[in-house]
């Protein structure tokens, strides 16, 4: 049997976006425009060359530290592999923080963790 050889590590970032914004003061959650999403897909493209999105959204529940508030959200799962780097945390933050901004939203759930590629 013929053996391949592993690919370098690749670090695995994993971004759910939202489908509705934060509920306004009537506390009806509005549908957040494609356009958004898009732009953020097109933005991981360009920036590192490939994206894959779940076409299902992933359901979850969070409780909101600041007021115990429940919220319960349908998300879009993208994901994207990097090379390995030095200042990805900082990077990650200061995107999540502009994430947070685009989507309206109290928190944004995203995550990385190296992965094999074979």
């Amino acid at each position: 049997m013929e053996k391949h050889s592993k690919m370098p590590p690749k670090l695995k970032i994993e971004i759910f976006i939202p489908t509705l914004y934060n509920p306004n003061e009537n506390g009806i959650r509005e549908p957040i425009e494609t356009r958004k999403r898009r732009y953020v897909k097109n933005y991981i493209v360009n920036k590192y060359k490939g994206i894959s999105i779940h076409p299902q959204t992933v359901q979850g529940v969070w409780v909101n530290p600041s007021d115990g508030k429940r919220y319960f959200d349908n998300c879009y799962r993208y994901e994207v592999c990097i090379d390995p780097k030095e200042e990805i945390d900082r990077e990650l933050e200061n995107w999540k923080e502009k994430l947070k901004e685009l989507f309206k939203q109290f928190e944004i759930y995203m995550n990385y963790y190296e992965v094999t590629q074979i």
